[in-house]
């Protein structure tokens, strides 16, 4: 089944069309496809990006529990957490990796490389062996599974 974009009037197929609550009464998908639908969203934004970014501090403002909340969670804290290295391996200029923090998990099976006691697979750090301030890089061969206190402890080499 197809359906006509209503800014670019090409006929596409329903899935090229985004959910909408508001249209059940139709076919249940938005007037516009997901492509003209991002490039509308994007000209809004260059249009005025202040409109969008103070909507979204007032939003934060009013909502400071749901805002903690969000960034209290294990999968922001994990996203954050590796670009804050990647931001800090390119700081010292040394070589970097995409590193899946899961791959140096089942590598070293949970154990830590500091005291070789098992790690919590929900509370730990991604230890650079040779700290990225004294020249180590931020490679698979460069990090392992630590503990937290092991890992905030260590005195840096």
């Amino acid at each position: 089944m197809t359906k006509k974009c209503s800014a670019c009037l090409k006929a596409k197929p329903l899935d090229e069309f985004n959910k909408s609550s508001a249209r059940k009464h139709l076919d249940g998908r938005q007037g516009y496809c997901k492509v003209c639908s991002r490039e509308k969203a994007l000209a809004r934004y260059k249009a005025d990006p202040d409109k969008l970014n103070n909507r979204s501090r007032i939003w934060q403002a009013a909502n400071p529990e749901k805002v903690k909340e969000h960034y209290q969670t294990e999968r922001w804290k994990n996203q954050h957490r590796d670009v804050d290295q990647k931001r800090r391996a390119i700081k010292y200029n040394t070589e970097s990796d995409n590193i899946n923090r899961m791959i140096v998990w089942a590598r070293d099976e949970g154990i830590c490389g500091i005291c070789n006691k098992s790690a919590d697979v929900t509370n730990w750090h991604l230890d650079h062996i040779k700290s990225l301030c004294k020249g180590g890089t931020h490679t698979y061969g460069n990090v392992r599974v630590s503990h937290p206190s092991c890992n905030l402890s260590r005195k840096r080499d």
